[in-house]
């Protein structure tokens, strides 16, 4: 079991290191600056650095269990700083990617590889943004983003053409316009559809990926059985249904994974839905653990 305490006090940033927090911006105990107008309930929080634990979330970025997978996977690499590697699908901002950079950079770790991947061209130019006002877009941190969706294979695929820049529910699909899972009608445009081969690509190792794909998460997970068993430690999938759940349940237990975390989504059984994955009402998360790479750094 995660101990999220010991997790969050461990590597809350020194109040000795902090600075100030850009205006427009809140920080969080990671020391890690987002802007509060992406979140809906977060304008409260302008100007102000947060120091207590999130030990039942902080009510803008996720669950403890969110941060807790990002900061056992650094954990995991404290014995060998050479180089820790993040990669975050569907990654909006880019919070994931971006609270590893900054909490591996001020543990010294030598290199630093952050790749997101997200469809939404504003949410693209916001993750440049939260990379670059965090000090990351420079060495020893190397980033890359792609704008596109991760997929199941290099291929074309649809995606919402005008979202809300708080809406987080975008989801990639084979078809062109129409309703999509949620039943809301919205007009797609042509974008890239990314295997994880194609994303990971130059990268001996990924020591955390974060994946949040609004229901293609299993199809991802079991397409790239054989990339992930060779190339992944710790993976967090965000879950959209609890089909989707039980699905990832057996593909990662006949991998021989470890499951370190899982919190069900929570969903109400409605046949007026469009999806299944529309009848949930908060998302579930899974923390898989790779055996291959236990006992090494």
């Amino acid at each position: 079991m995660l101990d999220f305490e010991r997790l969050f006090a461990k590597y809350r940033l020194p109040s000795s290191e902090r600075v100030a927090t850009p205006p427009g911006c809140w920080t969080n105990f990671l020391g890690l600056h987002t802007r509060t107008d992406m979140f809906p309930a977060a304008e409260n929080l302008s100007g102000k650095y947060v120091a207590e634990l999130p030990l039942n979330g902080d009510g803008v970025y996720g669950p403890p269990a969110e941060y807790a997978a990002l900061l056992t996977a650094i954990e995991a690499k404290q014995a060998d700083r050479r180089s820790f590697s993040a990669i975050e699908l569907g990654a909006g901002w880019g919070p994931w990617i971006s609270a590893a950079g900054v909490v591996c950079k001020r543990l010294g770790f030598k290199t630093i590889n952050l790749v997101g991947v997200e469809a939404e061209k504003a949410k693209v130019a916001r993750m440049t943004e939260h990379l670059t006002m965090n000090g990351l877009m420079q060495a020893p941190v190397h980033c890359k983003i792609l704008k596109g969706a991760a997929w199941h294979e290099d291929a074309t695929v649809f995606f919402p053409k005008e979202l809300s820049i708080v809406d987080y529910g975008g989801a990639a699909t084979t078809r062109e316009g129409g309703l999509d899972y949620r039943g809301i009608d919205l007009e797609t445009e042509a974008t890239s559809g990314y295997s994880l081969e194609t994303i990971c690509a130059g990268l001996d190792r990924v020591d955390f990926a974060h994946l949040d794909v609004a229901g293609a998460e299993w199809k991802i997970a079991d397409m790239s059985r054989e990339f992930m068993s060779a190339k992944f430690h710790h993976i967090f999938i965000g879950t959209h249904s609890r089909k989707i759940e039980g699905n990832l349940i057996q593909l990662f237990y006949e991998l021989g994974w470890h499951l370190l975390k899982h919190d069900a989504c929570h969903y109400n059984y409605d046949l007026s839905k469009p999806t299944v994955e529309a009848m949930t009402l908060s998302d579930g998360c899974m923390l898989f653990r790779n055996p291959r790479f236990m006992g090494t750094t």
